[in-house]
């Protein structure tokens, strides 16, 4: 289960996908992948037929019904039974939070069958409609169906079955954001945050950047902004008190910083939210 939402939120919203291929297929019966390794991820809707899948040291039998993902780099084996066709819709991708896969972030199970076939079916027709498209808005529509696609994805699957990957990285990043978001009224430092997952300063900041797409800095700024945007509508507390709350001690600066942010100051916010 994902226990840090935090970490979760951010690294979702670093998310970029790029569709590298996208396809109805009909696989005869002699279809077969062997220990397959991509650089890509994959997804597989099945139509029809039956078969043999192993992803990694996960087996399963292939069902008409069943979407598939197969993270990138992954070892993979798949063939029909008794050579009899089988029909799917499949993707291939990429899928970049920072410079790195989000399925290195985020494990989720490998298949899950779908309760309504008629509207995954949509979304794949229509990714394979915009990837095949000349169009110049098409690259946008065949993003906006992949994503719709992961998203259905995760919101099929149990939430105790998606869990953040038990990695140093993971551990290091989930230390660290934890512990901004625990001390957003405090004046944190680099030297700080580097000192608490044991890195240097500078090799801190590149790793923190490389993972999170941001800098540590930025990161703390725009959890700072969210913070505040919650207590403008949520509290009654005065912007002096707010920018506070959130580590500014000059609430001149902060109304302007807000400003340059949301294009309105932190009272005009307030009152226009709330009417």
């Amino acid at each position: 289960m994902v226990t840090n939402i935090a970490l979760a939120r951010e690294i979702l919203s670093k998310l970029i996908v790029e569709v590298i291929h996208a396809e109805y297929y009909h696989c005869t019966g002699d279809w077969r992948l062997i220990n397959e390794i991509d650089k890509f991820n994959k997804l597989y809707f099945i139509i029809e037929g039956e078969g043999y899948g192993k992803i990694d040291n996960v087996e399963f039998q292939v069902h008409p019904g069943q979407f598939i993902l197969i993270p990138s780099n992954s070892i993979h084996s798949f063939h029909s039974y008794e050579n009899k066709d089988i029909v799917k819709y499949f993707c291939h991708f990429k899928s970049k939070t920072g410079d790195l896969e989000l399925f290195d972030f985020l494990e989720v199970p490998y298949s899950i069958d779908v309760p309504n076939a008629n509207s995954l079916i949509e979304l794949f027709k229509q990714l394979i409609q915009s990837f095949t498209s000349n169009d110049y808005m098409a690259v946008l529509k065949e993003n906006t169906a992949l994503l719709q696609l992961i998203m259905y994805y995760f919101e099929h699957v149990d939430n105790e079955e998606i869990r953040i990957a038990k990695t140093k990285s993971n551990e290091i990043l989930s230390n660290v954001i934890n512990y901004i978001a625990n001390n957003l009224s405090k004046n944190i430092n680099i030297n700080d945050l580097a000192e608490l997952v044991y890195l240097h300063p500078n090799y801190f900041i590149k790793y923190f950047k490389k993972h999170m797409g941001s800098s540590p800095k930025n990161y703390m700024n725009k959890l700072r902004l969210e913070k505040a945007k919650e207590l403008l509508l949520i509290s009654e507390l005065s912007i002096i008190d707010i920018s506070k709350e959130i580590g500014y001690s000059d609430s001149c600066y902060f109304s302007k910083y807000f400003k340059k942010k949301t294009g309105f100051t932190p009272s005009e916010f307030r009152n226009i939210k709330r009417r």
